[in-house]
């Protein structure tokens, strides 16, 4: 059988109102796809082939420093944890790190192995491997089953088949502030993923040598799993407090990080504007860096184009935000207006949110 609705695969019911502003949430099957091509093509019209070759270039030194800063950064944050107690100030600066760089190592892996396997083929998947092992859990959410997903979301994002499409049932601000916590939002991400992963069949989804190999992939990574959660299980045994502190603290703030990511990528969106590809946010250095370069505009580079890398996406973003502003996308630069909208004010997911004063003197 094909994978459930995502919305079907929500924890519990929702029913606690939440705002809306432009309607639907949902595109029609093979409507995503219509509107990149549309997309791309104006913008590749207007920019030129130079100028979207270079931002689609790799560059092999940069790829490596990808693939090794950030688990570095994992692992020094990892031991720190392990080694210094909850009443230390370290632990507390090293989890607030560690659950950065658990969500920037997924990123990490989500584009140099993922998207543009900038090593080839099984180097890559050999490199991603090194990735996700800095941090606990990272490895159980960022592998091949996760790439075969991610490709069905590009390709049908907002439509039925879309798995992501369960972000729009996490509604009301509550809800919301409590799926912050980093612990409960792992489980609930993890409950949802694997009904609709016990149900994707890769070789049916990419038929031919690509689900072989995903195939493949998959049987061999689902045995290092088992290694790793054995490996922290005997940890739990061994030395319980210091286990738990490392993960809870490391998953803890990832669950921060992540509602962040959450609102910086699809939140608001008008799914009638086809250039609307994500929530407009002029992102500076440091939401760049909170958000390895995947976030507000910069996630709009991403639909576009998914093999952009994230080392060109400052250049990638200067391109294109004038067409954007000026085919009616909404920019938007405070970036607690957007947090308080989406916890507070429970504004929908991928819907448009408030208006700014200049639209709304505009408007009267």
């Amino acid at each position: 059988p094909s994978p459930p609705h995502p919305t079907q695969l929500a924890t519990s019911s929702r029913t606690t109102p939440f705002r809306r502003m432009s309607g639907r949430q949902q595109l029609d099957a093979g409507e995503n796809m219509k509107n990149l091509t549309l997309v791309r093509h104006a913008l590749e019209k207007e920019l030129g082939s130079d100028k979207v070759s270079r931002i689609r270039s790799p560059n092999f030194a940069l790829d490596v420093l990808l693939a090794t800063v950030p688990p570095t950064i994992g692992w020094t944050t990892t031991v720190t944890m392990w080694n210094f107690s909850i009443s230390s100030p370290i632990y507390w600066v090293a989890a607030f790190v560690a659950g950065w760089a658990m969500m920037t190592c997924g990123l990490c892996w989500h584009d140099v192995v993922g998207h543009r396997g900038a090593f080839g083929k099984w180097p890559s998947w050999i490199v991603g491997l090194w990735i996700t092992s800095c941090l606990p859990m990272v490895c159980t959410a960022m592998n091949t089953t996760w790439l075969a997903r991610h490709r069905i979301h590009h390709k049908h994002t907002f439509e039925q088949k879309d798995p992501e499409l369960f972000r729009n049932d996490l509604n009301g601000p509550l809800y919301r502030i409590i799926s912050m916590f980093g612990v409960l939002r792992a489980i609930m991400r993890k409950r949802i993923y694997r009904k609709y992963n016990q149900q994707m069949d890769v070789e049916e989804e990419y038929p031919g040598s690509l689900g072989k190999e995903y195939a493949y992939k998959i049987a061999i990574e689902n045995k290092l799993i088992k290694v790793h959660n054995l490996v922290w299980f005997a940890l739990l045994i061994y030395n319980p407090a210091a286990t738990l502190r490392t993960i809870v603290g490391s998953v803890g703030f990832y669950g921060i990080f992540d509602t962040l990511r959450y609102i910086l990528e699809h939140g608001e969106q008008d799914l009638d504007n086809p250039f609307w590809q994500s929530t407009f946010y002029q992102t500076g250095w440091l939401t760049q860096i909170a958000s390895t370069w995947c976030g507000g505009d910069c996630h709009a580079v991403h639909h576009i184009w998914h093999d952009v890398p994230i080392y060109r996406m400052r250049e990638a973003v200067a391109l294109i935000t004038p067409i954007m502003i000026r085919e009616g996308v909404q920019v938007r630069t405070s970036f607690i207006a957007l947090v308080k909208a989406y916890l507070i004010s429970g504004e929908a997911h991928a819907n448009r949110w408030f208006q700014d004063s200049r639209s709304k003197a505009k408007a009267g």
